[in-house]
């Protein structure tokens, strides 16, 4: 997924990268800074290998522009795709993406996943050609 928004709307995106979390934050500047710290040292703890802090409004929106157009560039590298929505408590959002991957296996499919971690709900697109 992460390639294939990358090439839709140039948002910078590390194409290395296994995922890509974003996370936004608001409040004073202070606030942010603060709350922005203590994201980054989760992340790194989790073993986030990157963290990358939009510079401006313009590079926030660039970055968030990835996760509105994921549906429209899935378009671009599958003829077909079934989306599915489901609410998967953030506790085992890990443990379904490992089992989408077997199922990938499996079946012979490729499935772009993309999900609100924060609430746990899981759009896997399952690429096809009918």
């Amino acid at each position: 997924m992460t390639a294939a928004v990358e090439d839709f709307v140039h948002a910078g995106y590390d194409l290395s990268a296994e995922a890509i979390l974003l996370c936004e934050s608001d409040g004073t500047p202070e606030e942010v800074a603060e709350e922005i710290a203590r994201m980054e040292a989760v992340l790194r703890s989790s073993g986030a290998t990157d963290v990358q802090v939009s510079a401006d409004e313009a590079q926030r929106l660039k970055f968030w522009s990835g996760r509105k157009n994921a549906f429209p560039a899935s378009g671009r590298i599958s003829p077909d795709y079934m989306c599915m929505d489901s609410t998967i408590p953030r506790k085992h959002l890990a443990t379904i993406l490992l089992d989408i991957q077997q199922m990938e296996k499996k079946y012979g499919l490729r499935c772009a996943n993309v999900f609100h971690a924060g609430d746990g709900n899981l759009h896997p697109l399952i690429l096809f050609d009918a």
